[in-house]
């Protein structure tokens, strides 16, 4: 049988598109017959994940990063509504990749090598909805300090993983904190924060180890949230996050919940999967279990 496998030729810089040739020569020495789709647009992607996936039972390869996966998953879902969706191969070629770590192939090779296994893992998805327009992510979904660092890191592109660092110096600088009411099931939470992070996954940005104990298969999600801090704690604690052990600073908080709603006074944009889509207020829910994967 012939794997099709959509390749985002723009994921990691363009680094993707031009790995197709070693991708081909790797997944002919794993024994799989291989048809490799390159999408010209981020429509494009999406159509065809939908019509090489209109069978349950079909399975579509993809390799690109969490934005392409993201994309993916959400057209899927926006077609396909209740209905069963195909099976999913994620091959990594991105510059985070945090949901495949989570499946435990991190690289483009253990990946390959999971598609002959023919062992399937359920995982959950996120749906939101931001001023009556749907979506869905499977990592993460931030707001205030972290969607601030990557609206700067965005005029930065050209300088590659630099450009983060740039923006978390640039707005730890002009660090502002938002007013959020957060209602995490039947818990209400009303304050001044400097960020919120609704985790399915444990990482986000690669190594950072937002939520220690999340897991993508557990029909929840993890909410994160950063107090009023300043500057110096922020500065202090944000390296403690590639070790997930930020939670030392009693102004981080960790719940879970199954829905999420979240306003503020002003719209703020919200990150999931690091785009920048839609803007408080958000409501967040979990499809348990929605998306097969291939692992």
């Amino acid at each position: 049988m012939t794997l099709s496998v959509i390749v985002n030729p723009a994921a990691h810089g363009g680094l993707a598109g031009r790995q197709i040739p070693k991708l081909q020569a790797r997944l002919a020495h794993a024994g799989v017959d291989a048809e490799i789709h390159v999408p010209q647009s981020r429509e494009d992607l999406c159509r065809l994940a939908v019509q090489l996936g209109s069978n349950p039972d079909d399975t579509v390869g993809l390799v690109g990063g969490d934005g392409t996966n993201m994309a993916v998953v959400d057209a899927l879902l926006q077609h396909f509504g209740s209905d069963p969706l195909p099976k999913l191969a994620l091959i990594p070629a991105g510059r985070g990749n945090s949901l495949a770590k989570d499946l435990d192939f991190p690289d483009m090779d253990q990946a390959i090598a999971a598609l002959s296994n023919g062992t399937i893992r359920d995982i959950d998805v996120a749906r939101y909805v931001s001023n009556g327009v749907s979506g869905h992510f499977l990592n993460c979904m931030g707001m205030g300090f972290v969607t601030e660092v990557v609206q700067t890191a965005s005029h930065f592109q050209r300088l590659g993983d630099l450009s983060y660092i740039i923006g978390v110096f640039h707005q730890t600088l002009r660090l502002r904190h938002h007013q959020f009411r957060l209602e995490i099931d039947d818990q209400v939470i009303e304050e001044q924060m400097c960020f919120i992070e609704i985790m399915n996954s444990r990482k986000t940005g690669g190594e950072m180890l937002m939520a220690p104990e999340a897991r993508i298969d557990d029909g929840l999600l993890d909410v994160v949230w950063v107090s009023k801090v300043n500057r110096r704690d922020l500065m202090m604690t944000f390296p403690k996050i590639f070790k997930g052990t930020h939670g030392s600073n009693p102004a981080v908080h960790f719940l879970r919940g199954k829905k999420i709603t979240i306003t503020s006074p002003e719209h703020l944009g919200l990150l999931p999967d690091g785009d920048q889509l839609g803007a408080t207020p958000v409501t967040i829910e979990v499809l348990p279990k929605r998306v097969r994967y291939l692992c």
